[in-house]
Protein backbone atom coordinates (compact mmCIF):
# COMPACT_ATOMS: atom_id res chain seq x y z
CA UNK A 1 0.00 0.00 0.00
CA UNK A 2 1.65 3.34 -0.76
CA UNK A 3 -1.16 5.59 -1.98
CA UNK A 4 -4.21 6.88 0.76
CA UNK A 5 -7.19 8.63 0.11
CA UNK A 6 -9.03 9.87 3.05
CA UNK A 7 -12.72 12.55 3.23
CA UNK A 8 -13.87 14.26 5.99
CA UNK A 9 -17.22 14.46 4.43
CA UNK A 10 -19.89 17.09 4.53
CA UNK A 11 -21.00 20.49 2.65
CA UNK A 12 -17.53 21.30 2.63
CA UNK A 13 -15.66 17.92 2.04
CA UNK A 14 -11.81 18.13 2.81
CA UNK A 15 -9.46 15.53 1.53
CA UNK A 16 -6.23 14.58 2.01
CA UNK A 17 -3.91 12.16 -0.53
CA UNK A 18 -0.52 10.67 0.88
CA UNK A 19 2.25 8.53 -1.18
CA UNK A 20 3.73 6.78 1.70
CA UNK A 21 6.89 6.24 -0.60
CA UNK A 22 7.59 9.31 -1.55
CA UNK A 23 6.04 11.28 1.21
CA UNK A 24 3.74 13.46 -0.58
CA UNK A 25 0.99 15.06 1.04
CA UNK A 26 -1.74 16.66 -0.94
CA UNK A 27 -4.85 18.53 0.79
CA UNK A 28 -7.84 20.13 -0.22
CA UNK A 29 -11.27 20.94 0.10
CA UNK A 30 -14.58 19.79 -2.13
CA UNK A 31 -18.20 20.92 -2.29
CA UNK A 32 -19.82 17.74 -0.83
CA UNK A 33 -18.68 14.93 -2.96
CA UNK A 34 -18.10 17.70 -6.71
CA UNK A 35 -14.96 16.06 -7.51
CA UNK A 36 -14.50 13.07 -5.80
CA UNK A 37 -14.91 10.80 -8.61
CA UNK A 38 -12.24 12.60 -10.45
CA UNK A 39 -9.90 12.76 -7.92
CA UNK A 40 -9.81 9.02 -6.73
CA UNK A 41 -9.65 8.05 -10.58
CA UNK A 42 -6.57 10.03 -11.07
CA UNK A 43 -4.85 9.26 -7.96
CA UNK A 44 -5.73 5.68 -8.27
CA UNK A 45 -5.27 4.91 -3.95
CA UNK A 46 -4.51 1.75 -2.59
CA UNK A 47 -7.37 2.44 -0.31
CA UNK A 48 -10.09 5.63 0.43
CA UNK A 49 -10.71 6.15 4.20
CA UNK A 50 -14.07 7.90 5.03
CA UNK A 51 -14.73 9.38 8.36
CA UNK A 52 -17.88 7.69 9.17
CA UNK A 53 -20.99 9.10 10.41
CA UNK A 54 -23.27 8.63 13.88
CA UNK A 55 -25.84 10.26 15.59
CA UNK A 56 -25.88 10.42 19.17
CA UNK A 57 -29.13 10.48 21.00
CA UNK A 58 -27.57 13.88 22.61
CA UNK A 59 -27.57 15.73 19.37
CA UNK A 60 -30.55 14.10 17.29
CA UNK A 61 -32.76 17.77 18.85
CA UNK A 62 -30.31 19.48 16.97
CA UNK A 63 -30.38 17.66 13.98
CA UNK A 64 -34.34 17.93 13.38
CA UNK A 65 -34.90 18.81 9.73
CA UNK A 66 -31.30 17.41 8.39
CA UNK A 67 -30.99 16.08 5.19
CA UNK A 68 -27.37 15.14 6.58
CA UNK A 69 -24.43 16.27 4.28
CA UNK A 70 -22.22 13.94 5.37
CA UNK A 71 -24.07 11.21 5.03
CA UNK A 72 -25.23 12.11 1.63
CA UNK A 73 -21.33 12.45 0.67
CA UNK A 74 -20.37 9.20 2.06
CA UNK A 75 -23.19 6.90 0.08
CA UNK A 76 -21.66 8.75 -2.90
CA UNK A 77 -17.63 7.87 -1.80
CA UNK A 78 -18.85 4.89 -1.05
CA UNK A 79 -20.71 3.97 -4.34
CA UNK A 80 -17.36 5.30 -6.20
CA UNK A 81 -15.41 2.96 -4.66
CA UNK A 82 -17.16 -0.10 -5.20
CA UNK A 83 -18.71 0.18 -8.40
CA UNK A 84 -17.11 2.62 -10.48
CA UNK A 85 -13.22 2.63 -9.24
CA UNK A 86 -13.16 -0.74 -7.46
CA UNK A 87 -11.07 0.22 -4.80
CA UNK A 88 -11.36 -0.75 -1.08
CA UNK A 89 -12.58 1.96 1.49
CA UNK A 90 -12.42 1.54 5.11
CA UNK A 91 -14.49 3.87 7.41
CA UNK A 92 -13.03 5.42 10.65
CA UNK A 93 -14.79 7.11 13.12
CA UNK A 94 -14.45 11.13 13.82
CA UNK A 95 -13.75 9.97 17.71
CA UNK A 96 -10.57 7.92 16.54
CA UNK A 97 -9.06 10.90 15.45
CA UNK A 98 -9.68 13.15 18.46
CA UNK A 99 -6.92 12.67 20.25
CA UNK A 100 -4.01 12.48 17.29
CA UNK A 101 -2.58 16.15 16.75
CA UNK A 102 -0.97 16.29 13.29
CA UNK A 103 1.65 19.22 12.20
CA UNK A 104 3.16 19.60 8.99
CA UNK A 105 5.35 22.66 8.85
CA UNK A 106 4.10 24.91 5.86
CA UNK A 107 1.62 23.03 5.23
CA UNK A 108 -2.08 25.24 5.76
CA UNK A 109 -5.36 23.17 6.26
CA UNK A 110 -8.84 24.25 6.58
CA UNK A 111 -10.38 22.24 9.70
CA UNK A 112 -11.93 19.65 6.86
CA UNK A 113 -8.77 19.49 5.10
CA UNK A 114 -6.86 18.87 8.86
CA UNK A 115 -9.59 15.81 9.99
CA UNK A 116 -8.71 14.10 6.58
CA UNK A 117 -5.14 14.33 7.14
CA UNK A 118 -5.42 12.95 10.40
CA UNK A 119 -7.44 10.31 9.13
CA UNK A 120 -5.11 9.46 6.43
CA UNK A 121 -1.74 9.15 8.92
CA UNK A 122 -4.23 7.01 11.57
CA UNK A 123 -5.22 4.45 8.40
CA UNK A 124 -1.27 4.81 7.85
CA UNK A 125 0.18 4.30 11.44
CA UNK A 126 -2.30 1.09 12.33
CA UNK A 127 -1.28 -0.37 9.15
CA UNK A 128 2.05 0.43 9.37
CA UNK A 129 3.12 2.13 6.81
CA UNK A 130 4.32 5.72 8.51
CA UNK A 131 7.62 5.70 8.63
CA UNK A 132 7.99 8.98 7.02
CA UNK A 133 5.40 10.82 8.77
CA UNK A 134 5.98 9.54 12.57
CA UNK A 135 7.63 12.62 13.42
CA UNK A 136 4.39 14.55 12.18
CA UNK A 137 2.09 12.50 13.66
CA UNK A 138 1.38 11.81 17.27
CA UNK A 139 -0.76 10.71 20.31
CA UNK A 140 -1.46 13.73 22.48
CA UNK A 141 -1.51 13.03 26.21
CA UNK A 142 -4.39 13.66 28.16
CA UNK A 143 -4.00 16.73 30.28
CA UNK A 144 -7.20 17.51 32.72
CA UNK A 145 -7.92 20.67 34.66
CA UNK A 146 -8.04 24.10 33.71
CA UNK A 147 -4.39 24.06 33.35
CA UNK A 148 -4.28 21.72 30.08
CA UNK A 149 -2.98 23.71 27.43
CA UNK A 150 -2.51 22.19 23.72
CA UNK A 151 0.73 23.59 21.98
CA UNK A 152 -0.01 21.95 18.28
CA UNK A 153 2.10 19.14 19.11
CA UNK A 154 1.51 18.07 22.41
CA UNK A 155 -0.73 18.44 25.32
CA UNK A 156 1.34 20.22 28.29
CA UNK A 157 0.81 21.18 31.77
CA UNK A 158 1.41 25.02 32.46
CA UNK A 159 1.23 27.01 35.09
CA UNK A 160 -0.03 29.95 33.22
CA UNK A 161 -3.46 28.86 32.69
CA UNK A 162 -6.69 30.53 34.06
CA UNK A 163 -6.83 30.69 37.59
CA UNK A 164 -3.11 30.41 38.40
CA UNK A 165 -1.15 32.61 40.78
CA UNK A 166 1.39 34.01 38.90
CA UNK A 167 2.39 37.07 39.88
CA UNK A 168 2.77 40.26 37.75
CA UNK A 169 -0.68 39.65 36.47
Amino acid sequence: MTIVAAFDPGETTGYCVVNALTGKIDVGALRYWRGADRLIHSVRPDVVVIESFKLYPDRARGQAWSDFPPVQVIGVLRFICEDLAHIKYALQSASEIKGFVLRIPGLKMSAHEYDASRHAMLYLRRNKVDDLFKHHFRLKQQVKGPLARVDGLTAKKTDDGPGSNKEGR
